[in-house]
């Protein structure tokens, strides 16, 4: 596949358990990294590209609570708003591993999904928590500052 994808001006994106045995080239792919940051900072150490996507805070289909009849996945805990903004992907990471951090990702399976009103619920506003904690400095997040504004996301979002 990999060949297939280099020969075609592609590079193999995969799953962290792509990893297993060390058979992909690590110079044309990345990895998702879903499990947790030291999952991915090992990786990262093993010369794989890395992109963060941690089901305890960037899996958009986790619960908001714990709550039982919360809609939502619950394996991998349940992230309010402030968990998720407050995340840091590179948290504990050295220079070299740095270098193999590619980004974030939200990532969200569908299953708990059944209306329009639980996707809303579970998927906004964590989806921009995780792009602008995903993308600014660690000094310069405030989350005072985010939650100021999550009442005008749904005019941004065209609702």
């Amino acid at each position: 596949m990999q060949d297939f994808l280099r020969g075609h001006g592609a590079m193999l994106g995969g799953w962290e358990e792509a990893a297993h045995g060390d058979v992909i080239d690590k110079s044309a792919s990345y990895l998702v990294g879903w499990r947790n940051v030291q999952v991915n900072a090992l990786l990262a150490s093993r010369g794989y590209r890395i992109v963060a996507s941690p089901g305890q805070r960037y899996y958009l289909d986790m619960a908001i609570g714990p709550d039982w009849a919360e809609p939502g996945a619950s394996w991998a805990g349940s992230p309010d708003l402030a968990a998720t903004y407050g995340f840091e992907a590179r948290e504990g990471w050295n220079a070299d591993q740095l270098i193999r951090l590619l980004g974030v990702q939200a990532s969200i399976w569908s299953e708990p999904m059944h209306d329009r009103a639980i996707f809303d619920r579970l998927v906004f506003p964590r989806l921009s928590a995780v792009a602008e904690a995903g993308w600014t400095e660690p000094e310069n997040k405030s989350f005072a500052r985010f939650s100021s504004r999550v009442a005008l996301l749904p005019v941004l979002y065209g609702y």
